[in-house]
C-alpha cells in the first residue's frame, strides 16, 4: 500500500526573500474623493508596512474629512499573492462641517477600524505590477466643536 506524504504550503523561492511592494490607488465619484497610497517589506513570506487613507466627501449640509495612517501585516502566499490586514493608526481623524451660517467644524475624538486587503502581482523582470483590493471599516465617535465661548461633545 503507498504510503501518504504530508504537503505544506510553498514559500516563494529564495531569490525574491526581500521583496518591496507598493500600491497607489485614487477614486472620484460625485462628491466622494479617495486617494490610498501602500508599502510593505516583505522578508521572506512576511511583510510589515504602512498604509496612508485619504477621503473627503461633500453633500448639501456637510464637508467630511478623513485621514488615516494603518500598521499593515501581510502574508506572501505564493510568489505572485499576498494577503492581509491593517489596524488605524493614532493619526485617523474625522472632520465634519456644518454649511450653514455659522459653520461648525466637529472633530472626533475616539476612532475605531480596520482594513483586509490581497494584492496580486505580475513579474515584470525585477518589477511587479499589482493589482488589488483593499475592504476598510472605520467607527468614529465623541464629536467636538470648539468655539470662543463654549465647547459642545456630541457623544453616545
Amino acid at each position: 500500500m503507498p504510503a501518504i506524504k504530508p504537503t505544506a504550503l510553498a514559500l516563494p523561492d529564495s531569490s525574491s526573500f526581500l521583496k518591496i511592494r507598493a500600491l497607489q490607488g485614487n477614486q472620484s465619484k460625485a462628491n466622494l474623493k479617495t486617494s490610498t497610497q501602500s508599502y510593505l517589506f516583505y522578508f521572506g513570506s512576511f511583510g510589515i508596512g504602512l498604509t496612508e487613507i485619504d477621503i473627503k466627501n461633500e453633500t448639501d449640509s456637510f464637508k467630511f474629512e478623513m485621514k488615516d495612517l494603518s500598521l499593515d501585516l501581510g502574508f506572501q502566499m505564493t510568489s505572485s499573492f499576498s494577503i492581509g490586514a491593517g489596524m488605524h493608526g493614532q493619526r485617523t481623524n474625522a472632520k465634519a462641517e456644518e454649511k450653514n451660517e455659522d459653520f461648525y467644524a466637529w472633530n472626533s475624538k475616539k476612532s475605531s477600524g480596520y482594513g483586509v486587503f490581497a494584492n496580486y502581482g505580475f513579474n515584470f523582470g525585477f518589477l511587479d505590477f499589482l493589482i488589488g483590493v483593499r475592504s476598510l471599516r472605520y467607527s468614529f465617535e465623541d464629536f467636538e466643536h470648539t468655539s470662543s465661548v463654549s465647547t459642545t461633545i456630541l457623544s453616545k
